[in-house]
């Protein structure tokens, strides 16, 4: 299982919403971050509402990147040491 996905928003077939909501739609809880280039308003939030952990709009800064990626796949990281270390107790 990946720790993390890196979602293109602009794909050529289908929309990275799409991708997201049949991930979501799925019970799929890795982080994923969405890069995109396209700047109108209300996409990150229509992005976030679909399940998104971040939403970074091209040209962007790398660190910005990094720094999503790092955020993210760290609180994954730690979630899913919390549900091994639950299941191993019983809970």
């Amino acid at each position: 299982h990946p720790s993390i996905v890196l979602l293109d928003h602009n794909l050529p077939d289908i929309s990275g919403t799409a991708i997201l909501r049949a991930l979501r739609g799925d019970g799929n809880m890795v982080p994923i971050v969405v890069v995109t280039a396209d700047a109108r308003a209300g996409l990150a939030a229509e992005v976030m509402a679909a399940g998104a952990n971040a939403v970074i709009t091209q040209p962007f800064d790398f660190d910005d990147l990094m720094a999503a990626v790092d955020r993210h796949a760290h609180w994954a990281s730690a979630v899913g040491a919390r549900a091994i270390e639950g299941a191993a107790e019983g809970r």
